[in-house]
């Protein structure tokens, strides 16, 4: 399992949301003042793939569109990572045609041109 592995490398789950089938995402961050890792779960559907996102004080599901894309390795820091092959594709699906003009505010339930809004999680299942 993917949890108790960061927490034996010294990086404790922060939050979960989502489920396994439906918007996972796994945050881990070994201390308040450390690099908090956020880990997004994709899923395919026929013409795309997207990943979820979620409002921890009111339960807002978002979903976020990409073209279909396969995986590469690439050296990251020189560690072998998988990243998307179609790079490009990817960078302006999340943050349109300018990506490179810097961005002053970024609100990630607004700002991106593939976020939408994905309904809400029943009360009963927030963790």
């Amino acid at each position: 399992d993917i949890i108790p592995a960061f927490q034996k490398a010294g990086l404790p789950l922060k939050h979960k949301f989502g489920k396994f089938e439906d918007s996972l995402e796994l945050s881990f961050q070994g201390g308040e003042d450390e690099v908090k890792l956020d880990i997004f779960f994709f899923y395919e559907e026929d013409d795309h793939m997207w990943n979820g996102g979620t409002q921890a004080k009111s339960g807002k599901k978002f979903k976020y569109l990409f073209p279909k894309f396969t995986l590469c390795w690439s050296e990251f820091l020189e560690l072998k990572v998988h990243v998307p092959c179609e790079t490009l594709h990817y960078i302006e699906a999340n943050y349109g045609k300018d990506w490179k003009v810097p961005v002053e505010v970024w609100d990630w339930k607004n700002s991106p041109p593939n976020v939408q809004p994905n309904g809400i999680w029943p009360i009963n299942e927030w963790e």
